[in-house]
Parts: C-alpha cells; sequence; structure tokens
C-alpha cells in the first residue's frame, strides 16, 4: 500500500461481532498477525483479512503444513460451535408467583 501511505482509508458498516469471531478463531488456530484489505461497496464494506505462515506459531513448518494445520483447527472450531448449537433449549420457567403462605408451607 505505498501509494496510500498517508492517506486515511474507512470501511463503513462491518459487523463487529463476524469479525471478532473470525479474529478469534484465526488466533486460536495459531495466527498471530494479519493484513486488512478494504472494498467500499454501496451497501456495506467488506474486509479481507490476510495472513501468511510467517504470521503463525508454524514458522518452522512448510507452507502447505501450516495452511493445513490451521485448516484443521478451524474445523474442530466449527464442530464445537455446532455441538454447542446442538443443545436442546432449557425448560419453561413458570410464570407464577408464590406468597408468604406458600412459601412457609414449603418450610
Amino acid at each position: 500500500m505505498e501509494e496510500n501511505k498517508g492517506k486515511d482509508v474507512i470501511l463503513r458498516k462491518l459487523h463487529l461481532h463476524s469479525l471478532i469471531e473470525i479474529l478469534t478463531d484465526l488466533y486460536e488456530s495459531g495466527v498471530d498477525y494479519v493484513d486488512f484489505c478494504g472494498k467500499n461497496d454501496e451497501e456495506q464494506d467488506v474486509v479481507d483479512i490476510r495472513f501468511t505462515k510467517d504470521y503463525t506459531v508454524f514458522k518452522g513448518m512448510t507452507e502447505e503444513d501450516a495452511m493445513n494445520n490451521i485448516r484443521e483447527n478451524f474445523k474442530k472450531i466449527g464442530e464445537d460451535e455446532e455441538e454447542q448449537e446442538e443443545l436442546p433449549p432449557p425448560p419453561p420457567t413458570t410464570k407464577y408467583k408464590l406468597s408468604d403462605d406458600d412459601l412457609n408451607q414449603l418450610i
């Protein structure tokens, strides 16, 4: 980005929850640094997140092994999220209030 040096780049209306989730997943997969690239769009701007093997904890591996390791970690994170989503909903709660007499009878 040498030609843009000193110029502000503004990306508008990025979905914060998705961005945080992706960055967290990358970090948990072994990525320490990322590059952001942006594209302005009429409806919503888009951010592209890039990284190389040198940005990861897998510096001693080949490029292919490092990327495979990251893919596997991402896959595990996705599976964990699916398992959490499959939990049954909590039982319904009652809307009745107990009176003092009701509480005294329980004791």
